[in-house]
């Protein structure tokens, strides 16, 4: 399976979020959109700089955070 396919799986099955990032010499942006459609919350092409890497990061991590906190409101009517 694909990390594509694997992400798409994760996300199809109910899971928790998890901040899957794409670190990847893969820069077309049929590529990167095709790893966002997939679930991924970041890409950070190769070579990657550290700050770069760890900004990415930091946004999928908030980004997982809001989408974990979302499901759970709407698993949870009395929270909304």
């Amino acid at each position: 399976m694909h990390c594509e396919e694997s992400a798409s799986a994760s996300a199809a099955a109910g899971g928790t979020n998890s901040a899957i990032i794409a670190i990847t010499a893969n820069i077309q942006p049929e590529h990167i959109e095709g790893y966002f459609a997939s679930g991924f919350l970041g890409h950070v092409p190769k070579p990657f700089r550290r700050n770069e890497l760890l900004t990415v990061i930091q946004s999928a991590m908030i980004a997982a955070a809001k989408q974990d906190a979302s499901m759970c409101r709407a698993r949870t009517p009395m929270l909304n």
